[in-house]
């Protein structure tokens, strides 16, 4: 390695830096626990680089999950559903694993947002991530973070597994500390979320998890919008699931049945493999029975018991009351009068009973409209159909504000200014800045993104004084970099030079802020060369192109007259 190469390296790669045989010309994203590159080989073929480097901060048990990727990755490099790599190695304080670069790529989970594919092409795709798993733990891997943003669609539609980052070796010593959590919670499994030892049941159950919300648009269990990591832990561990026929009524029982066994909370009752799970969604497909146990009527009486406790114990005391009340009645009155007394009673109760009932029902139907709202202008947001988008996040903000949901309505009130921003109704938007900022449940990181594009607005109007003055009220709470992006924005003790130095070291989607701010900042001091710089590199970082806040970066070319 040159000289010049390692001076580079030592403040993170750049465009022309080398290592080993390979040659980075820009940057695809971030990992788990790298960031992911475009690169060139010796013969100029594209590849995505990733790179993990050595330092101060960063733990033995990272580094070591790093190279059991590494590891993972390259017993799987032949299988046509994972992703291939082609290399692994380390040189100097970097360790890297070049990868199959995969051009017009998106997620899984982006495929749902995009567009609404069909049960028999969603169930093919699963079957595909099955057969995948399969030869994952034919090799003696366990991924344990399988979940939609680490399934990438190629360009011909076909799914390919990825981030093996978490995965366990099993022929490897286990270098998860004892107690401690790997893998994503709403997909996790319940020997997951008890941070226990686990084995290829896992990836069974939270391939279940994934295709359970392709299906029907909803988690398998009874969660609330906004509930803390340990609520969703404990429902993964507890929550029988819920039937996704309730949901999506074209469901067929046989893939219910798939379904809900592959969900069992017990490993031992789930499917013996990963490739028998797959089998009986082959089975699904081609029309044939399934060999998933059909469950008993004492499922879900127990089921039932557990998710209405509280009322049945409401209707236990009412049926006790009842019975004291009948048994003086017919001590003190004749036959037919106590006959007629317990009938009116029981009568009453049921009324309640059903009102109880009806009440909790209407209060999950909305709350479940209002994330329905918020998936559907996510959409309209990408399309750039920026005046429907704005009404349906206002509406889910509603919703959510209704049923004190106090976190969800200020990311849907954030989306909404957004939205207002693009329809140049800045007055409007600084409306819902404002909003958000008088949330004390608002999020840090929604409360600092608010903070920060209300003062982008303010400046790109001159309104210099009005932006000070939101910055004094709010700065304090600001966290890290956007404190730093604001502080440079405003020229406070920030300059320019300072930021671009440290614009290496931020992750991409922290990049893109800072070019916004610095494109800002060069406009205020007399520069809009400087500032079409700026905007130019935010849209050409932003991947896809429709991410936000490239929109941002494209209107304000316009407001800016530049």
């Amino acid at each position: 390695m040159s000289s010049t190469g390692i001076s580079e390296f030592s403040r993170g790669p750049g465009v022309g830096f080398r290592i080993g045989e390979y040659t980075i010309r820009g940057i695809l994203g971030h990992g788990s626990m790298a960031e992911v590159y475009l690169a060139e080989d010796q013969t100029g073929h594209e590849i995505a680089l990733k790179l993990f480097q050595e330092g101060p901060g960063v733990s033995e048990t990272m580094l070591e999950r790093f190279r059991r990727e590494a590891e993972a990755t390259k017993k799987l490099r032949r299988h046509p559903f994972i992703l291939t790599v082609y290399n692994t190695g380390k040189e100097g304080d970097y360790h890297f694993i070049a990868m199959e670069r995969i051009s017009k790529s998106q997620t899984f989970e982006d495929m749902l947002v995009r567009e609404k594919p069909r049960p028999r092409k969603l169930i093919h795709t699963v079957v595909k991530i099955a057969q995948a798993l399969d030869y994952a733990h034919d090799h003696n891997i366990v991924h344990r973070d399988v979940k939609p943003s680490n399934i990438m669609i190629d360009e011909f539609g076909e799914p390919l597994l990825a981030d093996f980052g978490v995965a366990e070796l099993v022929d490897w010593p286990s270098c998860t500390v004892s107690g401690a959590l790997t893998g994503t919670p709403m997909y996790m499994s319940p020997e997951q979320a008890r941070a226990e030892r686990v084995g290829p049941s896992t990836d069974i159950y939270s391939l279940a998890v994934v295709t359970y919300e392709a299906l029907t648009g909803h988690l398998p269990y009874n969660l609330d919008q906004g509930m803390h990591t340990a609520s969703v832990l404990d429902a993964v561990k507890s929550q029988a699931p819920l039937r996704p026929r309730k949901f999506n009524k074209k469901i067929s029982k046989d893939l219910e049945y798939v379904l809900l066994k592959a969900l069992n909370k017990d490993p031992r009752d789930r499917y013996p493999s990963i490739k028998t799970f797959s089998q009986d969604l082959e089975c699904i497909l081609e029309g044939r029975p399934v060999r998933a146990r059909k469950l008993k009527p004492i499922y879900y009486i127990k089921y039932a018991l557990r998710r209405h406790r509280s009322l049945m114990i409401a209707l236990a005391v009412i049926g006790g009351l009842l019975g004291c009340i009948g048994y003086l009645y017919e001590r003190d009155m004749a036959e037919i009068r106590n006959e007629q007394v317990l009938s009116r009673a029981m009568i009453i109760s049921k009324e309640l009973q059903i009102g109880s009932m009806n009440k909790g029902v209407r209060k999950r139907e909305d709350m479940s409209r209002s994330r329905v709202e918020i998936r559907d202008a996510s959409k309209l947001m990408i399309a750039e159909n920026w005046h429907d988008a704005r009404e349906k996040f206002e509406n889910a903000a509603s919703l959510s504000t209704v049923y004190r949901d106090a976190r969800t309505a200020a990311m849907a009130r954030l989306s909404q200014a957004r939205c207002e921003l693009m329809l140049g109704d800045n007055e409007s938007a600084t409306e819902s800045f404002t909003s958000i900022l008088a949330n004390p449940d608002a999020s840090p990181a929604i409360a600092s993104m608010a903070v920060f594009e209300y003062i982008i607005t303010l400046v790109s109007e001159k309104q210099h004084q009005r932006a000070h003055a939101v910055y004094a009220r709010h700065g304090e709470n600001l966290i890290l970099p956007y404190k730093d992006f604001v502080r440079c924005l405003l020229g406070e003790d920030l300059p320019i030079s300072e930021m671009e130095r440290q614009l290496s070291g931020f992750a991409v989607h922290f990049r893109n802020d800072a070019y916004l701010a610095l494109a800002v900042r060069s406009w205020v001091d007399g520069d809009p060369a400087g500032a079409r710089k700026y905007i130019k590199d935010c849209r050409l970082n932003s991947q896809p192109k429709s991410d936000w806040p490239a929109p941002l970066s494209k209107h304000l070319y316009t407001l800016l007259e530049l």
